[in-house]
């Protein structure tokens, strides 16, 4: 039956507003009510809303995801608000929700900054990279055009290195402490340069280009390398080395710990801009736990840790919320994965029958070595591929995950794959990584709680 045009002769129908609100990519506007936001010149932009749990139709409403706001008029989609949920606060069927755009920004703090001809634009950039913004979300109108190309040194204090002059290991020179300590030429004294000098050396990396904080984010990358290769060279304890040569030995050299600062010089050595700073922000308004023990979501199940699995992949999962280096994270996240789906066998892709008469079918007359490699991976025909046991294990425990999640993880699965393979990783965004931590999570409590509900069904006595 068709409409009656005369019931939208003003065009009204089609000029509707309606709310606009994901989490992620998961669109649970139908769900919204009440939203609204507010921005200011000098204040971070706010969203409050309601979600009604009813509407969302068991979608995945992640609250560690980006959450988008806006309205719908028509075809056409105005964005309000692009930001992190701070608050969820349950009241009967609503969720009251609060949130904030870029919470990095009152999540950190840069540490030591002294900055000597840097200016403001690049001091802006680097406070906003430092809270940890991505770039794509970073506009200074003709930052680039405002800053020279030059030479410019990344300087880092060293801790459990000696040299007596300069010695260039890969694209790092490590220079003895005095020579380091010249690059604050310029820099006031401070406690902080105190510590910068009162270092065991210091290593050098040079570079041209424009933004500083480029050329430090690749020779702090460099450095941390070549630290790591002489942690490895140095607990090498064969009498030869590879190439036959007898290496001379002390114990002591072997449990050595080189390490570096906290603390990096960079400067242009054209035009003098140089900052003094610790790169790595710390974090702050960390709130604490509430531990509540009349909400039993928060009290595990005796069976929490029944397999040696259970326990690695929620050790593994702690590893990627904690750690601040996003591959070791990503690796981290993998690693509960592979502990998640151990064990995992889902339906067998080929008939076991037809994968035997294969076998049967192979040339007698091939050779010998190829014969028994072919058998081998014929062996392994029906062994299903990780992510087909993840899909499988998603199943078998009711885990509610969108199938955009599922294309995060496997984004991510592809950077440590490039990464461990020698090719160039696509980092992701520190909310990405967060969101896949959460989606992780989720497959954890879901598999704990099945494991303990499949414990009282057979009779047990899963809380002790």
């Amino acid at each position: 039956m068709g409409s009656d045009p005369s019931l939208n002769a003003l065009g009204l129908k089609d000029h509707q507003t309606r709310p606009v609100l994901r989490f992620g990519t998961v669109d649970v506007s139908f769900a919204a009510r009440n939203a609204t936001t507010t921005q200011g010149l000098n204040q971070l932009s706010t969203a409050q809303l309601e979600l009604d749990y009813g509407l969302t139709s068991g979608q995945p409403v992640d609250y560690l995801a980006p959450v988008t706001v806006g309205v719908r008029d028509g075809e056409q989609e105005h964005i309000l608000f692009v930001g992190a949920v701070t608050e969820a606060q349950p009241d009967g069927p609503i969720a009251r929700v609060a949130a904030l755009t870029a919470p990095e920004m009152t999540e950190t703090a840069a540490g030591v900054f002294v900055g000597v001809n840097v200016i403001a634009p690049e001091v802006m950039h680097l406070m906003a990279r430092a809270a940890g913004l991505p770039e794509e979300r970073i506009r200074i109108d003709e930052l680039d055009r405002l800053l020279p190309v030059e030479t410019i040194e990344g300087v880092a204090p060293l801790q459990g290195i000696h040299v007596t002059r300069p010695v260039v290991v890969g694209d790092v020179t490590i220079v003895p402490a005095d020579t380091g300590g010249r690059a604050l030429a310029g820099v006031e004294q401070s406690p902080a340069t105190s510590e910068f000098k009162d270092a065991d050396a210091h290593a050098v990396v040079v570079r041209v280009g424009r933004r500083m904080l480029d050329v430090e984010s690749d020779a702090l990358a460099e450095i941390d390398t070549v630290l790591a290769w002489l942690a490895v060279r140095s607990r090498y304890g064969l009498a030869t080395m590879p190439d036959g040569q007898p290496q001379p030995f002390r114990r002591d050299r072997a449990r050595a710990k080189p390490r570096r600062g906290r603390l990096v010089v960079v400067r242009g050595l054209l035009h003098g801009r140089t900052w003094l700073r610790t790169p790595e922000a710390s974090e702050v308004n960390i709130g604490l736990l509430p531990i509540d023990p009349a909400d039993r979501s928060w009290l595990p199940p005796a069976n929490m840790t029944a397999t040696v699995q259970s326990r690695q992949a929620l050790l593994a999962c702690a590893r990627a919320a904690s750690e601040s280096d996003p591959l070791t994270r990503i690796q981290a996240l993998w690693e509960a994965i592979e502990f998640y789906v151990t064990g995992i066998n889902p339906p067998r892709l080929f008939d076991k029958a037809e994968a035997k008469r294969i076998r049967k079918s192979l040339p007698g007359d091939l050779d010998l070595a190829l014969r028994d490699r072919a058998l081998q991976l014929l062996e392994k025909i029906n062994e299903p591929p990780l992510l087909a046991r993840l899909d499988e294990a998603i199943r078998q425990d009711g885990v509610p995950v969108a199938p955009s999640e599922l294309e995060l993880l496997g984004r991510l699965r592809k950077t440590r794959n490039d990464a461990v393979h020698g090719r160039e990783p696509v980092l992701p965004t520190r909310d990405e990584i967060a969101h896949a931590v959460s989606v992780v999570s989720r497959m954890l409590i879901y598999r704990i709680s099945r494991r303990h509900e499949d414990a009282e069904a057979a009779g047990g006595h899963p809380d002790g």
